[in-house]
């Protein structure tokens, strides 16, 4: 027994002696504010880098944006028709990052000013960036076209749609109910009905029905009028 007393004596010594030193010390306490500090430094630079907006205006002046921008600037302008303008802008844009998108046209707009149309306006009603149709809103005169409302009922886009409502005065056509229709945008074309004039034609109801959009049909057949649509179709 007192062998076999000895020799795990020895394997513990053995043991602990390759063991490195600073684990066997006891914790050094005067070690903790310089590491607490450590983290708040790291912490505050974490929060400067997730902050959106001051980045940005940290960012504003580097030489990676105005690339960026003077890049956007170069394709847009080989694009050939204002169409084909306009679509590059609104696709070369990303697409889950409204803070970034409005950034880039701000940009865009500030560097060359002729970037904004009326085409652009559409598209970006189209594409549902509403940040986009207010920044063109305040900033272009010329605004956009009834093909901004329609497209962006075709949509679903609510919001663009309600925006476009309150503070443009462009109106939209009967498209926008029909393609809201369907769609199956049964939002939109509540709004659209509640809120606007012009109404919609018979192919709303038939595209609602051919797509399946059950809740749709079930509307447009409730609220229809059918003195009004009977003297358009002639039906009497």
């Amino acid at each position: 027994m007192g062998a076999c007393t000895s020799i795990e004596d020895d394997d513990v010594r053995t043991s602990t002696s390759s063991v490195p030193a600073w684990m066997t010390e006891p914790w050094r306490y005067h070690r903790l504010p310089r590491q607490t500090s450590t983290f708040r430094k790291t912490h505050k630079v974490l929060s400067v880098l997730l902050n959106v907006d001051l980045l940005r205006q940290m960012t504003v002046f580097q030489p990676g944006m105005c690339r960026m921008v003077r890049y956007l600037l170069c394709r847009w302008q080989r694009q050939t028709g204002p169409y084909a303008k306009a679509h590059f802008i609104v696709y070369a844009l990303p697409s889950d990052h409204p803070v970034d998108r409005l950034y880039l046209v701000s940009e865009l707009h500030h560097a060359h000013p002729l970037v904004l149309s009326r085409t652009l306006m559409d598209l970006f009603a189209k594409a549902g960036y509403v940040e986009c149709v207010q920044f063109m809103h305040d900033h272009f005169r010329h605004g956009c076209t009834r093909n901004a409302m329609d497209l962006a009922a075709a949509g679903g886009h609510l919001d663009v749609v309600t925006f476009l409502h309150t503070h443009r005065f462009e109106g939209c056509s009967t498209d926008a109910i029909d393609f809201a229709a369907a769609g199956g945008h049964l939002e939109v074309v509540a709004f659209l009905h509640t809120h606007r004039p012009e109404g919609f034609t018979r192919h709303a109801l038939h595209f609602a029905a051919a797509h399946g959009h059950v809740d749709v049909v079930a509307y447009l057949q409730t609220h229809r009028n059918f003195v009004n649509m009977a003297k358009r179709w002639r039906w009497s």
